[in-house]
């Protein structure tokens, strides 16, 4: 899924949240319209001052997203270790994608299950904020396999 389809499912999800609460609140349209303009002259606003700028992808804000990867696996937020996970499980020499999203699935599966959690189960690198390895992800005629969880 990507970036586009997340902010589209997103949308929908607010309008459609939106307009239940204008059913249920019962709000006139005179309001409505007054929202509507007033977020479309804000977004006109933001849209103009980003094009301004160039400086959008400054080393600072890429020094901020470093930083967040840079404490213990225990530390890290859910969102952030799954991220790791997809990083370390694609620098993996797998090449049949399949087995690669297989793979990457299981993991995220026990990321939100709480089994992969401490250091026994993963060794993690926070200065550099990288995986090292994985315990139980074996390597076995060709294929990676995880040994227990």
């Amino acid at each position: 899924m990507n970036i586009t389809n997340i902010n589209n499912y997103l949308e929908t999800i607010y309008f459609s949240n939106l307009v239940l609460y204008i059913q249920k609140n019962n709000i006139n349209d005179e309001i409505i319209s007054k929202y509507f303009y007033d977020i479309k002259k804000n977004n006109n606003i933001i849209s103009k001052s980003l094009s301004d700028s160039d400086i959008i992808q400054s080393s600072e804000n890429n020094n901020i997203y470093e930083n967040l990867y840079k404490k213990s696996w225990s530390k890290l937020n859910i969102v952030h270790k799954i991220i790791k996970i997809k990083e370390f499980i694609n620098t993996l020499n797998i090449e049949i994608e399949e087995e690669k999203n297989n793979l990457i699935n299981t993991l995220i599966q026990f990321i939100k299950n709480k089994k992969v959690k401490n250091n026994d189960d993963i060794k993690y690198d926070e200065i550099n904020g990288k995986i090292i390895t994985l315990t139980n992800l074996q390597f076995n005629n060709n294929k990676y396999y995880i040994n227990k969880y």
